[in-house]
């Protein structure tokens, strides 16, 4: 049970008396604090910048920076002051709803007056099967017991199904979390705000992690972290972290500095972009490309913070020491701005009286294609819709942006905010807060749209979250205080782990900000090692496993369109690996040469057949009935490539293959509208299943056919079984599709 809040009553009076309460609200929610635990840590201000708090602009420019110099300057009154406003119906519990799983463990909110956890990062170790995420954590430092700091952090192991929370990173961390993983050194690193400016924390499997150094010592805010994970790049394992400088106000400047040595030491701070006050720059966010190129991206208002607003960006070649400017994805668009909670929270604010700083976010794919989210006001101030969120690329550098493709694919007026960008492969995963359910536009979900061709195209969007949750402020934090950004991850294995803050758990009078993450996926992945035994398939891939050989179904019945089978074949003899679409196909032309519906492909020793028994039109010379590759598979270990989908199969349309040491490149088979390889439902009965009882199913033998157990072969040593929702998906290299 949550512990009463003995500071309740004074919540009210405090908000009254810094001038910051809306009228026609609620008291706001929870206390603002009136004093630190002895335990927590006081950081090192410049007094410069105390005086400055006294100047609303200034307070309204600053995003994690600001709680950190009330505390400092010993203001604690700036804390807190605007209202929640009343949620409707109760507070919801349970740590799992749904799909929705709570990163952070509750038990560490118990005692604290402060339950906020936002703001977050995310990183995955993909070689230990390890993810980290690191988030602005208020009960670790405003709680009573005090003293761990305002960054929590969590591990998991189980690829998100479970997480483990492993308590603060350090005394002197003050939120603002940026998580990456290094290749190099196999190692996760965490920037985040520093008692002294800014700090740099290691840990080699997200138990504990280690000061390492301060990159940038001053006014230093919304500092983001990136690392150069291309072994072929000049500046592999480099860490940059870009952040904004408020030392010298009313201007502030975009820095960026380089680790070349794991975060001991650090490079000469570089200049990116300067503004005075009214023209202010912000929250920068930084991208690695795999030649070793780094990309900065930002927000530039023409008038803080009614607007319009820019984004601008900078690229280096010579690993941070110079850059030049790149084109700018936006330009002189309207700030997103509810004219009220703007008006409460001295700052631009959406509805809720959620502070807003629409920054963007960047990454850099395999192909050196340039993505960017971003979001603004499509319609003009106070009219319509007051926020959505945005997506264009750039397959030239930043020269030139394709066409800007609005992401929220609603038809609503309702808000969208927060976009979240990150890629596998050429694969985007885009993410961010959104409204559309709520009429009223305040209660919040979270949402995904996935591209499966590197932003050519997006499938619909989705809804990521169980709950649609209120908006609680935390009278311990800043005012309209509600999270700057979030992280998402698109891992290796093509899980989408989507991760975010919410209130499910709060109350005006008690708010309860927690992290969440879902898993979900637009396809399915598993790997079977036939000479160890073992698969990880389950669910849609069902195997049966024994001296060498596994036998099994592929269950296209969750929406899969498209099936590809990366298989690793040593010498191959006899029948070493099989696909049809019923479980008698023996390898002799499909269901005992039948002439319906019926279709197998398979690789018989070092030739590729494939059975359709519709009579299709086929290549020319084909007999109708069979017909094989007219180039066998040469000796020697080689990964085949098979893909099915609606009327189509095809075997690697191009593939290499080593003969006596020298790579040789092999014409592929594609066979297009082929009757036999359809998709359920099928125009015609299957001879086999004329119920359609496993119209659902393809069945598949590795060193054995499907229908026979003495047409068996050698040479399948492993099988990576991807199932895809979306028939476009596409990779560059096999390794992208399935591991190494």
């Amino acid at each position: 049970m949550i512990r009463p809040n003995p500071w309740r009553c004074l919540t009210a009076g405090i908000a009254v008396a810094i001038g910051l309460l809306p009228t026609g609200l609620a008291s706001a929610g929870g206390p603002a604090p009136t004093a630190l635990s002895p335990r927590a840590k006081v950081p090192k201000v410049d007094a410069k910048l105390c005086t400055q708090l006294d100047d609303g602009g200034f307070r309204g420019a600053l995003d994690g920076l600001l709680v950190k110099l009330a505390v400092g300057c010993g203001r604690l009154d700036l804390l807190g002051g605007v209202a929640s406003e009343e949620a409707r119906g109760g507070p919801l519990h349970g740590r799992k709803q749904g799909g929705d799983l709570q990163v952070n463990d509750p038990i560490f909110d118990l005692d604290s007056f402060s339950r906020t956890q936002s703001e977050t990062s995310i990183a995955e170790n993909p070689d230990a099967g390890i993810l980290c995420s690191a988030f602005n954590d208020s009960a670790e430092y405003f709680g009573p017991a005090g003293g761990g700091g305002f960054t929590g952090f969590a591990r998991s192991e189980t690829g998100a199904a479970t997480w483990e929370d492993r308590g603060a990173l350090s005394p002197d961390s003050f939120g603002d979390p940026s998580l990456v993983w290094s290749r190099r050194d196999a190692t996760f690193y965490i920037a985040a705000l520093h008692s002294s400016g800014l700090g740099l924390w290691r840990s080699d499997k997200c138990g504990e992690f280690t000061f390492l150094s301060n990159p940038s010592v001053g006014g230093d805010d919304k500092e983001i972290l990136a690392v150069d994970n291309e072994p072929g790049s000049p500046h592999f394992g480099s860490l940059y972290v870009v952040w904004t400088d408020f030392d010298a106000f009313p201007q502030t400047t975009i820095r960026a500095v380089r680790s070349s040595d794991g975060g001991a030491s650090w490079g000469p701070e570089v200049v990116l972009a300067t503004a005075n006050f009214t023209q202010m720059v912000q929250g920068a966010w930084p991208a690695v490309s795999p030649n070793g190129d780094l990309f900065v991206a930002w927000l530039e208002y023409a008038d803080f913070y009614n607007g319009p607003i820019s984004i601008h960006g900078v690229v280096s070649h010579d690993g941070g020491s110079s850059f030049s400017a790149i084109a700018s994805p936006l330009t002189n668009a309207t700030s997103p701005q509810d004219a009220a909670a703007s008006s409460a929270c001295g700052r631009g604010a959406l509805n809720g009286y959620i502070r807003y700083l629409p920054s963007p976010q960047i990454v850099v794919d395999r192909n050196k294609v340039l993505h960017v989210v971003y979001s603004y006001d499509p319609d003009g101030a106070n009219v319509g819709d007051t926020v959505n969120v945005y997506y264009r690329r750039s397959i030239d550098g930043g020269v030139s942006w394709s066409t800007e493709v609005k992401l929220n694919d609603d038809n609503t007026s309702r808000d969208q905010y927060f976009p979240a960008l990150t890629l596998s492969g050429s694969t985007l995963l885009a993410t961010w807060y959104d409204r559309r359910l709520d009429p009223a536009n305040l209660l919040q979900d979270y949402y995904k749209r996935t591209s499966d061709n590197g932003g050519v195209s997006w499938n619909a969007s989705v809804r990521v979250s169980d709950v649609s949750t209120p908006i609680h402020l935390d009278g311990y934090l800043a005012g309209c205080y509600h999270g700057d950004y979030d992280q998402s991850i698109l891992n290796r294995n093509n899980l989408e782990i989507s991760q975010w803050a919410d209130d499910r758990y709060g109350s005006p009078s008690e708010p309860d900000q927690n992290v969440y993450t879902d898993v979900g996926s637009n396809r399915y992945r598993c790997v079977v090692d036939l000479t160890t035994g073992t698969n990880n398939c389950q669910g849609p891939v069902s195997l049966t496993m024994a001296s060498g050989r596994a036998v099994g179904s592929v269950n296209l019945e969750d929406a899969y369109v498209r099936l590809d089978a990366v298989i690793e074949v040593c010498n191959p003899t006899g029948f070493v690996n099989h696909f049809a679409d019923s479980p008698t196909c023996d390898g002799g032309g499909g269901d005992a040469g039948t002439t319906q519906h019926d279709a197998e492909a398979y690789l018989q020793a070092t030739d590729f057949l494939f059975w359709g028994m519709e009579a299709p039109t086929l290549p020319e010379g084909l007999d109708p009935a069979a017909f094989e590759k007219n180039a066998a598979l040469p000796s020697g270990c080689h990964r085949v490539l098979w893909t099915i989908y609606e009327n189509e199969l095809f075997f690697a349309p191009d593939f290499d293959a080593v003969v006596g040491g020298v790579t040789r490149r092999f014409p592929g088979i594609r066979v297009s509208t082929l009757g036999g390889f359809e998709l359920a439902p099928y125009d015609e009965p299957d001879t086999q299943d004329p119920a359609g009882a496993d119209s659902q199913l393809w069945y598949v033998g590795l060193n054995r056919t499907v229908g026979s157990a003495a047409l068996t072969g050698t040479g399948t040593r492993r099988a990576c079984f991807v199932l895809s929702r979306n028939v476009k998906f596409e990779y560059t290299t096999l390794n992208e599709l399935c591991l190494p």
